[in-house]
């Protein structure tokens, strides 16, 4: 759900669930900590852009996954884990996001 990309120097991760507007469950978060743990350890990899397939970057949580957890427990370590992963990864990163006008 994760597609990688290097291109050049650069690292292209695009977050591919464009049929929820790209929202973030388990296993997304979890494509994404493993290819930041790849170009961390990855020399060749000089730089990082997150973006996302479709229409939307990211929409956010996915609601539906939540739903279905209702009741349950969770730690939340995914998402804490993959915020810390960030400050371990020596190379800049952006994101890339296209929106679009109102008028």
């Amino acid at each position: 759900m994760v597609k990688t990309e290097l291109r050049g120097e650069i690292l292209w991760l695009v977050l591919d669930r464009p049929e929820v507007g790209n929202a973030l469950d388990p296993s997304l978060i979890d494509g994404v900590k493993t290819a930041l743990a790849s170009a961390a350890s990855d020399d060749a990899v000089r730089a990082i852009v997150l973006t996302g397939a479709g229409k939307h970057f990211s929409a956010g949580a996915d609601l539906n996954y939540m739903k279905s957890m209702r009741g349950a427990r969770s730690t939340g370590s995914s998402a804490r884990t993959s915020c810390s992963s960030r400050s371990t990864i020596r190379r800049p990163a952006a994101a890339a996001m296209r929106c679009s006008r109102t008028t």
